[in-house]
């Protein structure tokens, strides 16, 4: 039977008459196994006969289902034009057609109508409203519909095709409430004549009317009066429509060629992440440059936690937002405090690296008073001194992650936030009007800085203790051994000069280890002027008033050694952190 039709001369274009259609391309439960959609090895696994598509054309097939179900409807191949290819030497495009898209064709088959050929596709208009049902799934036959419609039969697994971001519109402005189009002129009332009035406009302009007349407005009183309505009734409309509870939209997803630069949640999260601050560290001051850092990631962190309660607050915020927003505020605060703490880390080493040494310019005149032949023993000390420092400094770095984010936690109160943003998501707002965000002081870095040292100043300045105590009894004992050397050993000896750490950090957060001008006459090396950059501006400093100060972060310390509480950081955690194991910690074998 093929071959006889596909032999006859006479059945295309012969009668002078072309056969051609439009159609819609039906439910893809109906279609989607015709081809593979994963990796496969032999052509013979192939379920169907080449790209084809089931097609309910118009002026044949009726709208209804019950007439002939879309898994009934013909299959349609694909004609395609000549930049495609046929496959031929590897030369080939796909189609990209999907459910609910309007495409054009012919008969191969002339009057017999069995052989349907797709040429071409309908360009679909953002303005119409797309249905979320397909024809199988109680959508309306020839109607606009969405891709993404609802279909007969799930995908298997994790096949179903996801909006990507670029598809999803981030806002959609009513007729009410639309901005007018580009040169559009304005009547007394505000609102562009170029444009039939929606019923609500029709009824904000009567309301007006009817309030000013009966306040005894006339004249130019009355159209200003009546103008102010409008203005006002527009902006509580938009208000209402900004809601993350506002009922769905008509046109979720971005489905037309005609609108190419309408904004989508893609081109919110590139702007966000293009504008996000990334930290430039400073080698010549990297102490200060250290608090920066700190300073620039909880602004990050703010910045990151508005967007999670604008997920709550807004659709705009929904659409571009993905995850629980509350988990989210967590999670984004654990994050940040780890990376907060690689910079608190650089600081305590410089407080380690000022209390070494101390010990060991104290240590000089010591070794110098020792015999050669017991020199060695005071090195063991120095050593093992060296060893327990570093391991008290280890121990409290260790812990600054989870410390810093129990400040962060209770600066910020993501709880709160969420029960504001949650409050707003149900009280419509002046668009204009500030939002309710998470705000801190550009100081901030100073007192969590500050925080964490009063929290381990008496750890640390116990240890120092410990320290001197240990090596004046070596030192006594020493002694004892050689009277010869009696009076410079021992007691208030040179090794008594280290005091607690608390009385010396001012000093010690501006201790230079190492001098690169070696002979004094070099020229000092040009400081950056970046503390951070963006992709969107490229690099900045802090402004000036902002910078960290080590005076400020000393006279936090010396406040809380006081009891003077802050008004930044509500409380201090009173156990020392360290002692713990770290969450998922692995056991550690210490035979």
């Amino acid at each position: 039977m093929a071959e006889s039709v596909l032999n006859n001369p006479g059945f295309y274009g012969a009668d002078g008459r072309n056969y051609s259609w439009i159609g819609q391309i039906a439910d893809d439960s109906t279609w989607r196994d015709n081809t593979l959609a994963g990796k496969f090895k032999s052509f013979f696994t192939i379920p169907g006969w080449g790209k084809r598509y089931k097609v309910r054309i118009m002026g044949i097939h009726d709208k209804e289902q019950e007439t002939i179900p879309d898994d009934q409807l013909p299959w349609a191949t694909i004609e395609y034009p000549t930049t495609a290819g046929s496959g031929g030497g590897n030369s080939f495009q796909t189609a990209n057609l999907k459910q609910g898209m309007f495409v054009s064709g012919y008969f191969m088959d002339g009057p017999d109508q069995n052989v349907p050929v797709i040429t071409g596709v309908l360009g679909q208009n953002a303005q119409a409203e797309m249905q979320s049902q397909t024809g199988m799934t109680g959508g309306d036959a020839f109607e606009s519909m969405s891709s993404y419609s609802e279909t007969k039969e799930d995908y298997p697994g994790t096949t179903k095709p996801k909006v990507p971001e670029e598809g999803l519109v981030i806002d959609e402005e009513t007729a009410d409430t639309a901005t007018p189009p580009p040169g559009s002129i304005f009547d007394d009332f505000g609102l562009p004549n170029t444009i039939p009035k929606t019923p609500m406009q029709l009824a904000m302009i009567s309301s007006g009317v009817a309030e000013g007349q009966a306040a005894g407005l006339t004249g130019d009183s009355l159209l200003n009066f009546v103008k102010d309505r409008v203005a006002s009734g527009t902006s509580n409309a938009k208000s209402v429509g900004k809601l993350a509870t506002r009922p769905p939209i008509k046109n979720p997803t971005k489905e037309n060629p005609d609108a190419v630069h309408m904004l989508s949640a893609a081109d919110l999260k590139r702007d966000k992440k293009m504008c996000e601050k990334i930290v430039t560290m400073k080698t010549d001051n990297i102490v200060q440059s250290s608090m920066t850092a700190m300073q620039t990631e909880i602004e990050n962190l703010t910045k990151k936690i508005e967007d999670a309660q604008e997920a709550l607050r807004s659709y705009t915020g929904a659409v571009s937002g993905v995850g629980d927003p509350v988990q989210d505020m967590n999670k984004l605060i654990a994050e940040s405090a780890c990376q907060q703490s690689k910079y608190m880390k650089i600081i305590f080493d410089k407080v380690k690296n000022y209390t070494l040494k101390t010990l060991n310019n104290n240590m000089t005149e010591v070794v110098s008073s020792v015999p050669s032949s017991m020199r060695y023993q005071v090195s063991d000390l120095k050593e093992e001194s060296d060893e327990l420092t570093s391991c008290l400094y280890g121990k409290i770095t260790d812990s600054l992650c989870g410390t810093i984010a129990d400040l962060l936690t209770d600066l910020l109160n993501p709880d709160e936030l969420k029960r504001q943003a949650e409050q707003d998501a149900l009280t419509p707002r002046d668009p204009n009007a500030p939002n309710t965000f998470a705000s801190v002081p550009s100081c901030v870095a100073e007192d969590i800085v500050g925080e964490v040292f009063a929290l381990h100043a008496d750890t640390i300045s116990d240890a120092n203790n410990t320290l001197l105590d240990n090596i004046n009894n070596f030192l006594d004992d020493l002694q004892s051994q050689l009277g010869k050397i009696s009076g410079l050993l021992g007691g208030s000896g040179a090794m008594s000069k280290l005091g607690g750490i608390q009385g010396n950090l001012n000093t010690a957060l501006g201790f230079e280890n190492v001098k690169t001008n070696l002979f004094g006459c070099e020229l000092p090396s040009a400081p950056s002027e970046s503390d951070f950059y963006t992709m969107c501006k490229g690099g900045a400093g802090v402004d000036q008033q902002s910078i960290p100060s080590f005076t400020s972060v000393a006279k936090k310390v010396a406040e809380k050694k006081a009891g003077v509480v802050g008004d930044v950081v509500a409380k201090i955690p009173k156990e020392i952190p360290f002692t713990q194991p770290l969450k998922g910690q692995l056991p550690i074998n210490i035979a």
